[in-house]
């Protein structure tokens, strides 16, 4: 009912002197003294900063070299690209001049090989007549047709070709309107052989069309070559 115990004896107070004495000493305790700041010399300082600086400086170059490289690679790529195109169309350009190329050749060819024969007309007969009989000296007879205004010429030469060869048959001459000057026709027992321009000339404009009519290919020249060579 009541806080207070009256049973018990009252507790003792410290006397006031102690109690001050405690917190005189408690006042002239020093105070824990914290250590003092760093200090750095103008030397180090400087130092610190040229480091820094450096340190960023190196971190800026790093970052421009990277993005020059990435600059440089990517400008090599799209070059590279442009580069295919360009070889591309220059194969392209390359592979038509030739084909123009041969078209104007072919063109002068058309031109100028009937010319060309009538201008030679008796030495090409002359040349093919002799290279036939050189193959045939066994033939009892060899019949030879050309162009009217060649047929004494050629016989003329026949029959010294002839002699010189040991061919003992008979050489006949003969006019033919069909044929061109420059062609020729020889003909014996058991075959014939002819020069015809017209188809010479056909066979080479075939194979010549032939090859350009291969664009992966190219042209073919060994094709064109062996049509010549059969002139």
């Amino acid at each position: 009912m009541f806080d207070l115990d009256f049973g018990q004896p009252p507790p003792q107070q410290r006397p006031q002197h102690e109690m001050e004495a405690e917190l005189d000493a408690l006042a002239a305790e020093p105070e824990e003294e914290l250590p003092p700041p760093p200090t750095f010399t103008e030397e180090e300082l400087n130092f610190a900063r040229e480091a820094a600086f450096e340190e960023g400086r190196q971190h800026g170059l790093a970052e421009a070299t990277e993005a020059t490289q990435r600059i440089v690679a990517n400008a090599m790529a799209a070059l590279a690209g442009q580069f295919e195109i360009v070889f591309r169309q220059q194969e392209d350009a390359n592979d038509l001049n030739a084909r123009n190329a041969v078209r104007v050749a072919m063109a002068v060819l058309k031109k100028m090989l009937p010319a060309a024969c009538e201008k030679h007309a008796f030495d090409e007969v002359a040349k093919v007549v002799q290279e036939v009989v050189a193959h045939i000296l066994d033939e009892p007879r060899i019949i030879v047709r050309v162009a009217e205004p060649l047929v004494e010429p050629v016989r003329a030469r026949l029959e010294e070709a002839a002699e010189g060869q040991g061919f003992e048959g008979r050489v006949v001459v003969q006019a033919d309107m069909r044929l061109a000057p420059g062609d020729a026709r020889v003909e014996w027992t058991d075959g014939g052989a002819e020069r015809d321009q017209a188809r010479l000339l056909a066979d080479i404009e075939a194979c010549v069309e032939r090859a350009l009519a291969q664009p992966e290919a190219g042209i073919d020249a060994e094709c064109v070559h062996d049509e010549f060579a059969g002139t």
